[in-house]
């Protein structure tokens, strides 16, 4: 196996394949057929939701060996350093090999599948292959190899485990190696309502709506409730309250009151005595006519 010092140089040699326009005279650019079209969509079909299953037989797999000794892997994903990845949208992932082994390394194949991070049985998307009609990296020559794939729309905003295996021959020996299996996130695409935003969205107004119809209804039953329980008005007559208040008694104001109050009394006391000193009057006059009518 090699060192570590030869995997720091060829690490280096994947960053500055992303500013390279053009293929230098030791690196070998290499796109399989299987990549994806200018519409974003990969030829053949992907398989989604696989759950509990591999799916299927491998006998590519099953026939390869493992890693050949002195072949060196290292990835990069450059359209997305922090791996997230939006569902529904292309992307890649970039592979680099350098060939410290005693012959040639052809590549033949790239696979890869979407898995659960915690159990990988189960399955969630498996990509379309891509194979490769010119992997030969000759001896002491790095290389480079795009692997393009599409998440499913149908995927849920969450993280998963990516798993990325890529096939090769040395000396006509088929080897098999594991270049990426780690954690990446799907998320939604930007700019775009998926499926389940627009449901909550929904969902949130029906519910907001709901409680408004409830609060309306209650603030009715409430004031209808306060409108029967008001007290009924009870007429005091003429009497204000404040002649009735007992803490008035003996000020100003009472004496004002007693005053108004005592002036209609004698009037009404005045116009009774005129009215008996009238009758006694005319009590008088008529014995007097009685006599007069007498002594006639």
């Amino acid at each position: 196996m090699a060192s570590s010092r030869t995997r720091m140089p060829l690490a280096v040699l994947l960053l500055t394949t992303l500013l390279l326009l053009g293929a230098g005279t030791l690196l070998i650019a290499v796109r399989g057929d299987g990549a994806a079209d200018g519409d974003g969509t990969a030829s053949g079909a992907d398989t989604v939701a696989v759950v509990g299953s591999d799916g299927g037989d491998e006998p590519v797999e099953d026939m390869a060996l493992g890693p050949a000794p002195g072949v060196d892997l290292a990835v990069v994903f450059p359209k997305s350093k922090d791996k997230l990845l939006p569902a529904g949208q292309p992307a890649s992932v970039l592979l680099g090999i350098n060939n410290g082994a005693e012959s040639d390394v052809k590549v033949t194949e790239i696979r890869a599948t979407l898995n659960y991070p915690y159990n990988h049985s189960y399955v969630f998307q498996k990509f379309s292959p891509q194979d490769f009609e010119h992997g030969d990296v000759p001896l002491g020559v790095q290389a480079s190899f795009a692997y393009e794939f599409v998440p499913s729309v149908q995927l849920q905003p969450r993280e998963y485990s990516l798993v990325a295996t890529v096939f090769y021959e040395v000396d006509g020996q088929p080897h098999s190696a594991v270049f990426y299996n780690g954690t990446i996130e799907i998320v939604e695409p930007s700019g775009v309502f998926s499926g389940e935003t627009l449901f909550l969205v929904t969902l949130g107004i029906a519910v907001i709506t709901l409680i408004g119809m409830w609060l309306h209804q209650q603030f009715q039953r409430f004031t209808k409730n306060q409108r029967s329980i008001r007290p009924k008005k009870i007429e005091m007559g003429t009497k204000t309250l404040d002649e009735t208040n007992p803490w008035l008694q003996g000020t100003a104001v009472d004496m004002k009151k007693s005053k108004s109050i005592a002036q209609p009394r004698k009037s009404e006391t005045k116009k009774k005595q005129k009215s008996k000193d009238k009758d006694d009057d005319s009590k008088k006059q008529k014995p007097k006519e009685k006599d007069e009518d007498s002594k006639k």
